[in-house]
């Protein structure tokens, strides 16, 4: 149709894992797939990343994996990598939507192992990932992972030369679903990192309390 003419891919979610939204022309339309898509087109309008040939992608807290199958099924770049760093247990949700879902080799980590296609890794393997990466993503998830790991992450994102950080989050600082801990500002932990150098940064059209910012390696 019009739309995925205009996007460029298909934009009907799988129907999977108890998926529900609107069903258009036969194609399920969730409210997490919109948001996805959106943020496909908002990486893809990135200056820097425009013909840079085949990029590594690295996914910080990358849910279910919503992101990386759109991403991968747009053709907006050539994806020589798409690692995702996560949770344990959200890995194996992951691994499981992504491995149905996509034509892509899906795996688990292993050492001394190249990642090829799409890899997962836990959390505690930051410290042995490749500062090869020339987007990292995070999106609703800095704020609500503690102080330190949100800054490792940052760190970690600044040690990749000419890398870019995408960021997606909200600074409403609200507090946690228990309304007990009051959730990280990363606002704070940027504004602290020198090792990266904001490029853009906007309030979200489509999402209230929500910030869109560009960071760049130095």
């Amino acid at each position: 149709n019009e739309l995925e003419s205009e996007i460029g891919f298909e934009i009907s979610f799988p129907k999977c894992s108890g998926s529900f939204g609107l069903l258009v022309d036969d194609k399920l339309i969730t409210n997490e797939s919109l948001r996805h898509i959106y943020s496909c087109k908002r990486i893809k309008s990135i200056e820097s990343l425009r013909n840079k040939g085949s990029i590594k992608i690295l996914e910080i807290g990358a849910g279910y994996g919503g992101l990386c199958y759109y991403l991968s099924k747009s053709d907006y770049f050539d994806i020589a990598k798409y690692d995702i760093i996560d949770l344990p247990i959200i890995n194996t949700f992951q691994y499981y939507f992504l491995n149905k879902n996509l034509k892509n080799e899906i795996n688990f980590y292993e050492d001394n192992k190249e990642s090829v296609g799409v890899t997962i890794y836990p959390n505690t393997y930051l410290k042995n990932l490749k500062q090869d990466y020339d987007l990292i993503i995070n999106h609703d998830s800095f704020p609500e992972m503690p102080i330190d790991a949100v800054v490792d992450y940052v760190q970690f994102a600044g040690t990749c030369s000419g890398g870019i950080l995408h960021s997606f989050n909200h600074e409403c600082n609200a507090y946690d679903r228990h309304d007990t801990t009051k959730q990280t500002d990363i606002k704070k932990i940027f504004l602290n990192n020198d090792s990266l150098e904001l490029i853009q940064r906007e309030r979200s059209w489509v999402r209230e309390g929500y910030v869109e910012e560009i960071y760049k390696s130095k």
